[in-house]
């Protein structure tokens, strides 16, 4: 895109993305035929004049659209999204073809405007011609006019070179006139005073040296440096200078067309008055000469609006040759593999994604867990040292039920709750958790319980233990098994053991030990 006006370019990547062009495209590819465009396999001729049918086609031909410009250069890229890769080959060439063919039409509009206002001054121009010519004819024969005096030549001369300088004035009004009109609203690459002005042409190569030097600066330093701070402010003081230079040569244009216009009436008073004058000394004759004068020179003018519009129908043909400041540079392909999605990226972006949210999701949940789990975290959160650990009783302690509750039998499942049948005999005594010290010394659990013992033996003061509390702050956390099995431990190391079972509510030790509890502790 051959320019340098920014706004021309931003113009430029808008009218891609309009909704007329989109609108010559459908009709062009005839895009309601493609399923996947009007989600049918045949559209009728009603839903085509539908305006709400047109208008969702077109939404959607944009919705898959995409301009980007390539930063630094007058080049733009266009892709399309389609699931068929030669419509979306068809559809970005028949996207581009429309727009060439739609800025070549833009182009024409400044010399059609001319060749209008040409036509229409040429038909005003006959008509009166034509009605001066029956004038002069009515009024020779009615006034039977033959000849002149000396007197009225001269008058009659003074008025035919008046005229002519009004007609010559006339013409160059007409020519410069059109001439504003033709260059007003046309790009700057196309005005013959820009293309052949020595300044401009030369500012335009400073501007496109600032713009290399700054595009290859930019691969290196950032734009804060001061160097390219520097060089930016000369390209932009470049660009104002060339812009400014060739809007002058419009206003330059413009003046001109107020000079002639200004020098047309000038000539036209002086011309009224030096007719004026010719009426007075003769008024028959001079007439008649001034309206064969004035025929004469609308001729001259007619003949002169002739040949300008010619040139300018050639002006026109030209344009008219498929010339463009928008060429294509690399027409659309049919891709041979899809644009999305992307397996081989998404598949690393899900890979990523999942490790390091699951290892985030892992260290959140350590972060959020503020349970005991470990013989460190009870002395963190305690303040106090560890004297034994007794691990949970699993699938190798099931054999041991709870002894006034249930019962287990030799093959260690779950027993039934314990009955006295009356002419039975009494079952016989099954092995317990809270006693396992004792019916299983060679345990892990039993060890466990002895080392306790041992630990608590050796933590008071020169290791003369003589009394301990056991309690918990929950129920059901093992109060009653731990002391329990810690009493027989020291009992097996042949001390003498009292037992003080200080549940009040729940009491469990008189059955543990199979004794009668009749009146309690308090």
């Amino acid at each position: 895109i051959e320019t340098f006006r920014d706004d021309y370019f931003q113009t430029q990547y808008k009218l891609l993305q309009s909704r007329s062009l989109a609108e010559r495209t459908i009709n062009k590819l005839k895009l309601w035929e493609k399923e996947e465009f009007s989600g049918k396999k045949q559209v009728t001729s009603e839903e085509l004049k539908n305006p709400l049918f047109r208008q969702k086609m077109v939404d959607q031909f944009l919705d898959r659209l995409e301009v980007k410009p390539i930063r630094m250069t007058r080049l733009v890229e266009v892709t399309f999204k389609a699931h068929d890769p030669g419509l979306a080959s068809e559809c970005v060439n028949a996207l581009f073809d429309s727009f060439v063919d739609m800025n070549i039409e833009t182009k024409s509009e400044a010399t059609e405007q001319a060749t209008e206002f040409l036509s229409q001054q040429i038909n005003e121009l006959k008509k009166e011609i034509s009605q001066k010519e029956q004038e002069l004819q009515n009024y020779g024969q009615e006034k039977n006019i033959v000849i002149l005096s000396d007197k009225e030549t001269t008058i009659l001369d003074k008025l035919s070179e008046l005229n002519k300088a009004l007609t010559e004035a006339q013409i160059d009004r007409v020519r410069k006139e059109a001439y504003y009109n033709e260059i007003k609203n046309a790009s700057p690459d196309y005005i013959p005073e820009a293309l052949s002005n020595p300044l401009i042409q030369r500012l335009r190569e400073d501007y496109l040296k600032l713009s290399r030097e700054y595009a290859k600066m930019q691969e290196q330093f950032q734009p804060e440096y001061p160097e390219m701070q520097r060089l930016k402010a000369e390209l932009d003081s470049a660009r104002e200078l060339l812009k400014n230079e060739t809007e002058s040569l419009v206003k330059a244009a413009y003046s001109e067309y107020q000079a002639a216009l200004k020098k047309e009436k000038s000539l036209q008073e002086l011309f009224d008055r030096q007719k004026e004058e010719a009426f007075r000394m003769n008024s028959n004759a001079i007439l008649y000469n001034s309206l064969k004068i004035e025929i004469e020179n609308r001729k001259n003018l007619l003949e002169s609006l002739l040949k300008r519009q010619s040139e300018t129908g050639v002006s026109a043909r030209l344009k008219g040759l498929r010339t463009s400041n928008i060429r294509i540079v690399d027409r659309a392909d049919i891709p041979i593999k899809p644009s999305s999605p992307k397996k081989f990226r998404n598949l690393l972006l899900a890979l990523f994604l999942g490790l390091f949210g699951g290892v985030g999701l892992a260290f959140v949940m350590e972060y959020l867990d503020n349970s005991v789990k470990s013989v460190e975290d009870v002395e963190r959160y305690s303040g106090l040292p560890t004297l034994g650990v007794v691990p949970a009783f699993g699938e190798n302690a099931r054999a041991y039920a709870y002894y006034y509750a249930y019962r287990s039998g030799e093959d260690g499942r779950k027993g039934k709750l314990a009955e006295r049948k009356e002419g039975k005999k009494e079952e016989t005594e099954p092995k317990s958790i809270e006693l396992i010290t004792h019916f299983a010394p060679e345990s892990v659990f039993a060890e466990n319980y002895r080392s306790l013992r041992t630990a608590l033996l050796l933590s008071g003061p020169q290791s003369n233990l003589r009394s301990m509390i056991v309690t918990s702050a929950l129920p059901t956390e093992g109060k009653t098994t731990t002391i329990s099995n810690l009493a027989v431990s020291l009992a097996q190391m042949g001390k003498k053991v009292l037992l003080i079972d200080a549940d009040l509510r729940r009491p469990k030790q008189h059955r543990i030990f199979n004794m009668k509890n009749h009146d309690g502790l308090t």
